[in-house]
C-alpha cells in the first residue's frame, strides 16, 4: 500500500492539488447519500443557504468564487467518471 506521506511526491502533484483532491472526495462523500436532492443541496452548499440550523457559510464564501468553481468543475467530473469518494482515488 502507498504511503500517504509519499504519494503526492509519486504522483507528482502538488501539496496544494493534494489537498484539493481530498477536498473534492469529501465533498463526494458527504453527498453520496442524497440521491435525488443532491443538486439542491450542492448548490446551497456552494452558494449558501439559511438552513433549520441557521446560516451556513457557502464554499463560495469560505474559499472565494475561483476555487469554488474549480471544486464544483473537478467534483462533477469525477462523479461523472464514477468517484465515490473513497481516500486517493482521482480517476
Amino acid at each position: 500500500m502507498k504511503s500517504p506521506i509519499s504519494s503526492t511526491k509519486a504522483e507528482g502533484i502538488s501539496d496544494e492539488e493534494h489537498r484539493h483532491r481530498c477536498e473534492v472526495r469529501e465533498w463526494i462523500k458527504r453527498g453520496l447519500d442524497k440521491g435525488e436532492g443532491f443538486e439542491a443541496w450542492w448548490h446551497d452548499m456552494l452558494n449558501g443557504k439559511t438552513e433549520s440550523s441557521g446560516k451556513k457559510k457557502s464554499i463560495s464564501e469560505m474559499r472565494g468564487k475561483a476555487a469554488a468553481t474549480h471544486i464544483d468543475k473537478d467534483l462533477r467530473e469525477q462523479i461523472r467518471k464514477g468517484n465515490r469518494g473513497d481516500w486517493g482515488v482521482w480517476l
